[in-house]
């Protein structure tokens, strides 16, 4: 299912639009938003709408992994708030 809508799914227009988002010199860096809203995408199609749930499924989801563009070595600690 991710592989058909990672086909479709077109989100290099996201960085530009929240650029005024984020303060590129203070504080800690953000998190990319394409690849929050690709994890974030998982969760809603399999109905995890917890967080901490979902970034523990990232964990041992390789199809996650792939579909948020993360290499399956990445920690995903740096990604939960």
């Amino acid at each position: 299912m991710l592989a058909r809508v990672d086909r479709v799914l077109d989100l290099s227009w996201l960085r530009e639009e929240v650029t005024d988002c984020y303060c590129a010199n203070d504080g800690r860096p953000g998190i990319d938003p394409e690849a929050a809203v690709r994890l974030m995408l998982p969760g809603l199609l399999t109905g995890i709408v917890h967080d901490c749930k979902l970034m523990r499924e990232a964990q041992v989801s390789i199809a996650i992994r792939w579909f948020a563009v993360m290499a399956c070595t990445s920690s995903y600690r740096t990604i939960q708030a």
